[in-house]
C-alpha cells in the first residue's frame, strides 16, 4: 500500500490562505484583489442590465433617434449609475491608481458584453459596443479623478 502523508510543515492550508498566497504571487495585496473583485461584480452587473434594458427597448419600440441635446442626460445617467464605485474606491484607498480603474473597467465591460452576447445570441456591431462604452469611460474617469483629488487635497 502506497500512502503519501504530508510532513508536519507541509500540512494543507485553508482555502483563504491558499488564495492569499496565489493573489500575492500576482503582485496584488488581498485588499486590492477584493476591491478588483467587488468593482468587477458591481460594474459588470450594471453594464449587463443596461445592455439588457437597451435590447428590450430596441425590440419594443420604433426607431429611436438620439439627438445631441439628449447627450447630457445620457451621460448624467451613466455617471450616477456606474461611476460611483470608481470615486468611492479612489477616495478611500490612496493606492488605487488610474491603471487599476482602467483594468477593472475594461474587464467588467468585456465580461458583461460577452455574457450578454452569449445569453441573447444577438450579434452586435463592434462600433455599437464601443459607443456604449464612451459614457461609462468618461463617467469613470471623472469619478476616479474626484475620488483621487481627496488624497491630493489632504497632502497639500
Amino acid at each position: 500500500m502506497n500512502s503519501d502523508f504530508a510532513a508536519g510543515r507541509e500540512l494543507p492550508r485553508s482555502f483563504t490562505t491558499r488564495m492569499a498566497v496565489k493573489i500575492q504571487s500576482f503582485g496584488l495585496s488581498p485588499k486590492k484583489a477584493f476591491e478588483y473583485l467587488a468593482m468587477l461584480l458591481v460594474l459588470g452587473a450594471f453594464i449587463y442590465f443596461d445592455l439588457a434594458r437597451g435590447y428590450r427597448d430596441n425590440n419594443c419600440s420604433v426607431d429611436r433617434i438620439i439627438m445631441f441635446s439628449d447627450l447630457p442626460m445620457i451621460f448624467l445617467k451613466y455617471f450616477l449609475l456606474t461611476s460611483w464605485p470608481f470615486g468611492l474606491v479612489a477616495a478611500f484607498d490612496s493606492t488605487w491608481t488610474t491603471k487599476d480603474a482602467g483594468n477593472v473597467f475594461l474587464a467588467a465591460y468585456i465580461t458583461a458584453n460577452a455574457v450578454w452576447f452569449h445569453h441573447t445570441g444577438c450579434g452586435l456591431c463592434i462600433f455599437a459596443a464601443s459607443f456604449r462604452a464612451i459614457p461609462f469611460l468618461i463617467g469613470g474617469m471623472i469619478a476616479h479623478s474626484l475620488g483621487a483629488w481627496r488624497h491630493h487635497s489632504r497632502a497639500g
